[in-house]
């Protein structure tokens, strides 16, 4: 029973979506190396499609989702952020300071 978050973003002007593809898979391998997450999506590009895409107003460009246990991983991998920990503190504001417009949507399967 996997727990998941997914987000969307846009990126900050002048950032390209290779620096925050790469940006993202340090922090994951980071997380993972830890124990605190299980697998990271490859960033993807929205594709606005006529019928499936109904949420017009979403302004989100760019997505991805990160894997967890469950949720007791997902809330340690929270307080390991509040944490500031020296290594992982810096990754996470390498993606933060290239991106705008995040949200955020946790989910978790059931079974």
């Amino acid at each position: 029973m996997a727990y998941h978050m997914f987000f969307g973003f846009c990126l900050r002007e002048r950032v390209a979506a290779g620096e925050v593809a790469e940006a993202l898979q340090r922090l994951g391998a980071r997380l993972i190396a830890c124990d605190l997450m299980l697998a990271i999506t490859p960033m993807a590009r929205r594709d606005r499609h006529p019928v499936l895409d109904t949420e017009p107003e979403n302004p989100r460009a760019f997505f991805a989702t990160m894997v967890f246990r469950d949720r007791a991983q997902a809330d340690a991998a929270v307080a390991h952020f509040e944490a500031r920990d020296p290594v992982t503190a810096p990754l996470h504001a390498a993606v933060i300071r290239r991106i705008t417009e995040a949200s955020f949507l946790c989910y978790q399967e059931d079974g």
